[in-house]
């Protein structure tokens, strides 16, 4: 994808200096793209938080996560996501908008 021959791409507002490193990654790792990718959210528990990690893939990408499920706690829950990246950049701004949700405790 032409996208990726250079580095990241500035204007998806993510920190491109903080995640020049998980681009790279990301980018070696995938032989093609688009790709499925997988990203576990964990915050507090309670439908609002997994409504709000849920509702922010098409806010980000523009289309839904191809699946999601959780994994509940006494106070905490694990969002778990499969989504449908076509580059490291929508990896990466996913992440960076994952991660600054509120409530948000630890992302992978």
């Amino acid at each position: 994808a032409a996208e990726s021959a250079g580095g990241p791409d500035a204007g998806r507002g993510f920190d491109v200096a903080e995640y020049q490193g998980l681009w790279e990654a990301i980018t070696r790792d995938t032989a093609t793209w688009p790709s499925m990718q997988r990203f576990s959210v964990v915050g507090p528990a309670g439908e609002e938080f997994r409504a709000r990690v849920e509702a922010c893939v098409p806010d980000t990408l523009g289309w839904d996560a191809a699946s999601v499920s959780t994994e509940p706690r006494q106070r905490w829950q694990s969002v778990r996501l499969e989504v449908r990246c076509a580059s490291a950049d929508d990896f990466c701004e996913l992440h960076s908008r994952l991660k600054g949700l509120e409530g948000v405790k630890f992302l992978l």
